[in-house]
């Protein structure tokens, strides 16, 4: 790990407990649908009922939107500890390849909107955390925070593994080729300024962890340090495009809710306008 890279550590007194029931993900609170599709799912358990923070999720699967509903469930297994951590989720749906960064601004948009204002942090993983990424980007002032699982940091340069020639395909589809530098997080570290938490690993098979690490050193000289989790290989459960041990992930899900508890909660602490 880079040496101006962080270690992430979990946040003393964040919350993590049992998400099973925590939402039920066939029935969000509120739907709202222009191209775009935003599912917002309400904690049982808010950490603030009269202003309560809100993490807006992104799906991955190559920048190939239009699932809706089923997307809910692709995102479960984030959803639901968050929820379970007291915070309300918004699950936002794109449309495929070049629609797919217009819909995810545009959906950023009108939950700001529908939240009186208030800024949101973006998790996504895959083609879903390069979404995230770019919103931070494009959207300052909405964007309190960012976290990246396994999103490629390079666009034109996947760094060799077994499936980067496949990424840099649908990257080509999603945003053209001579596009592909513009819309690449390493290129951008200048104009991101949220706070990133980042998840990478040794055994993803689209992208190097050397390039993910490199563009953790690019944060930090453009003055952003990120926190920064490495999976660890194993055969329990999918992680970064690859098979990771439960463990890793579930320590990963403790850093994420630490990491939204620092930077979420605090700009929750008075009621806001907005209702939703």
């Amino acid at each position: 790990m880079p040496a101006s890279a962080r270690a992430a550590e979990p946040t003393e007194g964040a919350r993590l407990v049992s998400h099973r029931g925590s939402v039920d993900l066939r029935h969000p609170g509120k739907v709202w649908e222009d191209g775009y599709y935003i599912a917002l799912f309400r904690t049982p358990s808010p950490i603030n009922p009269q202003a309560n923070p809100v993490v807006a999720t992104l799906h991955g699967g190559g920048w190939r939107g239009g699932g809706r509903e089923r997307t809910n469930r692709m995102m479960g297994r984030w959803i639901r500890p968050f929820a379970a951590a007291g915070f309300d989720v918004a699950n936002i749906d794109y449309r495929a390849r070049e629609r797919s960064l217009p819909d995810a601004r545009r959906a950023l948009r009108r939950l700001v909107d529908e939240l009186g204002g208030r800024p949101v942090c973006v998790m996504g993983s895959s083609a879903g955390a390069h979404l995230a990424t770019m919103l931070a980007v494009f959207h300052p002032s909405k964007v309190a925070c960012v976290i990246d699982v396994a999103g490629p940091a390079d666009l034109a340069d996947w760094g060799g593994r077994s499936r980067s020639g496949r990424g840099r395909r649908m990257a080509i589809r999603a945003f053209g080729v001579k596009n592909l530098d513009r819309y690449s997080p390493i290129r951008l570290v200048d104009k991101i300024r949220a706070p990133l938490l980042i998840g990478a690993s040794r055994c993803d098979n689209f992208t190097s962890l050397e390039l993910k690490l490199s563009y953790a050193d690019a944060l930090a000289r453009a003055g952003n340090p990120p926190e920064v989790h490495l999976f660890e290989p194993g055969d329990d459960t999918k992680g970064a495009h690859c098979k990771t041990t439960f463990a890793s992930r579930r320590h990963f899900v403790r850093l994420a809710t630490g990491f939204l508890t620092r930077h979420l909660v605090g700009e929750y602490s008075a009621p806001a306008s907005g209702a939703y």
